[in-house]
C-alpha cells in the first residue's frame, strides 16, 4: 500500500494532468489556474508568464487577474520594473478586485523610478478607491487587512 504523501503526490499529478488538459482544450480558468501552479507551485516563471498571457490575449473575465500576476511576476521574479510597469497599467485600468493592487504596484514603480507626478496619479487612484494613499505590496501568500488600510506580509 502507498503511504499518504505517496497519495497526495500522485493526487497532486493527476489534478496537474487534468487541470493542463482542460487548458490546452480552451478553458480560460483553467489556463490561468494552470499559470498559478508554474508560479507558486513549480516555480517555473517562464510557463506561468506563456499561460497567463495566454489568458489575457483571450480577454474576458480573468483578464486583469492574469494581468496582474504578470505584472508580479515580471517584478518580483524577473526583475524588470518596465515590464511589469505595462501589466500593472493594464490590470489598473480594469474594474474588478485587484484594481487597487495594480494601482498601488503601477505607483510603486514610478515612485522608485523618481516619477512622482505619475506615481502620485495611481496613490490617488488607490486613495480612490478606499486604500491607503500608499500601500505596501501584497505579497504571492496573501494581504492582511488591519484596521481599513492593507499591508503585506514581508
Amino acid at each position: 500500500p502507498e503511504s499518504p504523501a505517496q497519495d497526495k503526490s500522485l493526487s497532486k499529478r493527476i489534478s496537474f494532468i487534468f487541470l493542463s488538459i482542460k487548458a490546452f482544450f480552451g478553458s480560460q480558468k483553467a489556463q490561468f489556474e494552470l499559470g498559478t501552479v508554474y508560479k507558486l507551485e513549480r516555480k517555473d516563471n517562464d510557463k506561468a508568464i506563456r499561460c497567463f498571457e495566454r489568458v489575457v490575449k483571450r480577454g474576458g473575465s480573468l483578464d486583469q487577474a492574469a494581468s496582474y500576476q504578470l505584472g508580479r511576476i515580471y517584478r518580483y521574479q524577473k526583475k524588470d520594473s518596465e515590464r511589469a510597469l505595462e501589466w500593472f497599467k493594464r490590470a489598473a485600468s480594469k474594474e474588478g478586485d485587484l484594481t487597487i493592487y495594480a494601482a498601488n504596484e503601477a505607483g510603486c514603480i514610478h515612485e522608485e523610478k523618481g516619477e512622482t507626478r505619475k506615481a502620485r496619479k495611481f496613490f490617488k487612484k488607490v486613495q480612490s478607491l478606499g486604500g491607503s494613499m500608499r500601500m505596501e505590496r501584497a505579497t504571492d501568500v496573501g494581504v492582511i487587512v488591519i484596521d481599513g488600510p492593507l499591508f503585506s506580509q514581508r
